[in-house]
């Protein structure tokens, strides 16, 4: 019996060895036309000399099939489908490197097999693109940010933003429910590719909760979560302490389900990671209601991007969303705390160099905010639906600066001798309310009537004091109180002609009061109504919006009353198929100018804005035109676009340089400028080149021009400066399932500036080398950095370093992470960093940080 054993032994290793050295492919591939139009039901034959059928398959909607033989030798492959020509290849004169053979196939059309008609399918846009990430050699910690920006398909910039053919992307899903809406970051940083089943673009989302689902349609990013992934609490926690005394704090709790979706995450550390980026919180905040520039200011001071010596920052955010069938809450609570410090070094000079001032400045910051947001959406009946949204704000702030400087007296034209000091502390205390409700009802096919009201409150509190820095002595002291409250209400009603033409007339009435604490009152009325003729979806390609309106302003200010009338208008147009999208939008509105500019204010940054109270009275207009086009091919592994604005602006608030005093308080006049006009240009393309070698690289090119003919005060009297600036970038990276892999990061931007018959130039080139280094467990990244700045004649250079390493045992991350490691080591001879040019209004000034942060720190991460 044994020895049957054996010989049965024998003979299934032997067959086991013989099927090691047969010839097994797996033929993958898509099949398209000349038109890279994806064929559906094309039939893949193999036949062999006989002629004799082997084996058969069909392509899938997208056009894909897969097939897999034993061996190639006497075999051919042939393509068909009615109204082209057939596609027939010898497979055993081929060589293949692989075991699988991945190709596109292009079949070209065939007249004379139909005569006269030829059946083609339509290029319809597809409501889901699925996204093939199983090709970007990614381990379980890459992060969707990292997935993302491997892909030729999306463009990512620091705001957070993510573009997909032209279009921001400012929701993204999970399992098809709305989970990240204006948090573009936070799911760009947390959610990483173990989470991951599937990406999705859904082109033709619609939101239930909306009454009028014709018109409501955008494009989101979907996730397909892992099944380990659903319904249960994903923890993460992590940690790290080094040198010098640097240290990071870092947790999240994410729930993703079918009726809940949420997450809890902190960030606190001292190192400059903050968590969110500002243009979320202006959108998420700001779209609503037209903020003060008091209150965008103090918004805006929250986020400030520059490299600090000293940084600590502490960000929160609670988010949950519960969805059923009937009704639908999105709540989201922000808590951001910084305490960052920069020194810098500045020189200010008139256009044609002639020196004004210089100083060496030590800036504190200390913001403080709550941010809270909440919305209610309720389906009364299929057809009636209540959204009510809400918003509460608070900020605080306090910044502090002593300044020692130089500065020209405008009397005896000397600089001065001795250094001078001043000290500058600016609290502020603001606070902001928003409720709106709206109330719409599909009365019967094509007639939906909607109606609503909002509210808006701001009340901030400001304290500004200049002293000596020796003595103390108050030289400047100002204390405003700014309340500004508008209540608006309006009613629309949409009717559907007929398809693809629907009216909407829109009637609005609102009041704005704006007041500062020494008396000073603004009050706005503005009825309007608006007319719109639009289309979505028309041969589910074309969508069109016209509309137009009137506005009545009768403005009460300074007891005089005013009234003015406004012609706002946006037309935009939009032609998309499943590869390409041209688009065309233009808008032009108007707003009152800010009602401080009657009072002398003291900026942040030692600037005093001195008052002209003639200009709360007036109104700035803007015209803005953009047009573009972007090609985007999934399967393929390439896209492009390119787009051309104009813009116009009319009766723009300027400030004009008027002097530097012997506090070192730089002194503004401030005026409605006549027209300024700015020009853009931007192309861009990215591709996946060498895509079926074993080393594919991704790229990623923009170019971009920029021209700006606008008004500036000098001596006294207005001159237009023309500025030319032009930029191009170059991202290279590869995504190879090599252990080691690279990426490079090259921007040149070239600028000049004509004012005054003076030609002021400057250029800066960066440049990150990054080798990554992945296998196993393993990832290591190191960055090799280096900043050229040419400004005026003089130059500036900064070499640094980055380090990125991790090991992962199962659910634990040990890692090590250090930026400008080159301090700590002491390797380059770094003077300057992020070093600034600027003109403004007849000053130029350069800038130059001369201090950075600088650690390594040893992190570990748990994932639960």
């Amino acid at each position: 019996m044994n020895r049957f054993r054996y010989i049965f032994l024998i003979v299934i290793a032997t067959l086991n060895t013989l099927s090691a050295f047969a010839q097994k492919l797996v033929l993958e591939g898509i099949v398209m036309d000349e038109e890279n139009t994806f064929l559906q039901q094309a039939n893949i034959v193999l036949v062999n000399k006989n002629g004799k059928v082997v084996k058969y398959s069909f392509t899938d909607k997208d056009g894909s099939f897969k097939m897999d033989i034993d061996d190639k030798q006497g075999l051919t492959l042939t393509i068909t489908h009615i109204g082209f020509k057939k596609l027939s290849i010898d497979l055993e004169s081929k060589e293949f490197s692989n075991e699988t053979v991945k190709m596109d196939y292009i079949l070209t059309s065939d007249v004379s097999l139909l005569n006269e008609i030829i059946i083609k399918p339509e290029n319809i846009e597809q409501d889901t693109i699925g996204i093939d990430i199983g090709k970007l050699n990614l381990s379980d910690n890459n992060k969707l940010g990292e997935i993302l920006k491997k892909s030729p398909h999306f463009r990512l910039d620091d705001d957070g933003s993510i573009t997909y053919k032209g279009k921001n992307i400012d929701k993204i899903l999970i399992d098809g429910k709305e989970t990240f809406n204006y948090q573009n970051s936070i799911a760009l940083d947390k959610i990483e590719n173990r989470m991951i089943e599937k990406l999705q673009i859904v082109n033709n989302y619609r939101d239930n909760f909306s009454a009028d689902k014709e018109l409501s349609e955008e494009t989101v990013l979907n996730i397909k979560a892992k099944s380990g992934f659903k319904n249960i609490v994903a923890t993460a926690m992590e940690g790290g302490y080094g040198v010098v005394d640097k240290y990071e704090v870092k947790g999240s709790l994410m729930r993703f389900s079918n009726r809940l979706n949420g997450f809890l995450i902190n960030n606190t550390n001292n190192i400059d990671n903050p968590t969110f980026k500002l243009r979320e919180i202006q959108m998420l905040f700001g779209n609503k209601e037209r903020l003060s520039t008091l209150f965008a200011e103090s918004l805006n001071e929250l986020f400030d991007e520059q490299n600090r010596s000293e940084n600590f920052t502490s960000n929160s955010n609670l988010t949950l969303r519960k969805q059923t069938n009937k009704y639908r809450i999105n709540s989201t609570l922000y808590y951001i705390n910084s305490d960052r410090s920069n020194n810098l070094l500045s020189k200010n000079t008139y256009t044609n160099g002639e020196l004004i001032s210089s100083y060496d400045q030590y800036f504190n910051h200390k913001p403080e905010a709550y941010l809270y947001d909440l919305s209610v959406d309720y389906i009364i009946k299929p057809n009636q639906i209540i959204n009510l949204s809400f918003d509460y704000n608070a900020l605080k702030k306090t910044n502090k600066s002593d300044m020692t400087y130089k500065y020209k007296d405008f009397i005896t034209q000397n600089m001065s001798d001795d250094n001078l000091g001043t000290n500058f502390l600016n609290t502020a205390s603001n606070h902001s309310l928003y409720a709106g409700l709206i109330y719409s009802n599909d009365l019967f096919n094509g007639l939906v009537l909607s109606t609503g009201s909002t509210l808006y409150k701001e009340s901030i509190d400001i304290d500004n004091k200049v002293s000596n820095l020796s003595s103390g002595y108050n030289i400047i002291e100002q204390a405003y109180l700014f309340n500004k409250k508008s209540f608006d209400v309006y009613a629309s009603i949409r009717y559907k002609i007929m398809s693809g033409l629907n009216s909407i007339v829109k009637l609005k009435y609102g009041i704005t009061d704006e007041n500062l604490s020494n008396g000073l009152n603004r009050r706005l009325y503005i009825p309007g109504v608006n007319i719109s003729v639009l289309g979505n979806k028309i041969t589910n390609k074309f969508t069109y919006e016209v509309s137009v309106g009137l506005e009545k302003k009768i403005m009460t200010y300074n007891k005089s009353q005013t009234h003015t009338y406004h012609i706002p208008f946006t037309v935009n147009l939009n032609y998309e198929n499943r590869l390409s999208r041209l688009y065309l939008n233009s808008y032009q509105i108007q707003w009152s100018t800010p009602i401080e500019n009657a009072v002398d204010f003291l900026k942040s940054d030692n600037r005093l804005i001195l008052a002209n109270d003639t200009l709360p009275s007036h109104y700035s207009d803007i015209f803005k035109s953009i047009a573009g086009y972007s090609y985007n091919n999934f399967f393929l592994g390439n896209s492009f676009n390119t787009s051309i604005s104009y813009q116009r602006a009319v009766n723009q608030i300027k400030e004009g340089f008027q002097n530097m005093d012997e506090n070192g308080i730089y002194k503004y006049i401030i005026m409605t400028a006549p027209v300024s006009e700015e020009y853009k240009f931007s192309t861009g393309a990215s591709k996946i080149m060498f895509r079926y070698t074993s080393f594919p690289v991704v790229s990623d090119l923009d170019i971009n021009y920029s021209y700006i003919k606008s008004p500036v005060y000098v001596s006294g009297k207005f001159h237009y400066a023309q500025n030319n600036v032009y930029s191009f970038r170059l991202n290279l990276q590869s995504i190879s399932n090599h252990a080691v892999n690279y990426e490079t990061d090259i921007i040149y931007t070239d600028g000049f500036a004509e004012i005054v018959d003076n030609l002021l130039r400057n250029n800066h080139l960066h440049v990150n080398a990054k080798l990554i280094y992945k296998k196993g467990n393993i990832n290591t990244e190191l960055s090799y950095l280096i900043f050229h700045d040419k400004i005026i004649h003089q130059e500036y250079i900064r070499q640094s370093l980055k380090l990125k390493a991790e090991y992962t045992i199962k659910k634990m991350t040990l890692g090590v992470e250090g930026n400008n490691i080159e301090n700590i080591i002491d390797i380059f001879d770094n003077t300057s960093y992020n070093t600034r040019y600027s003109m403004l209004n007849g000053i130029t000034q350069i800038t130059v940080l001369n201090k950075a942060l600088s650690y390594i720190i040893f992190k570990v991460k748990l994932n639960f």
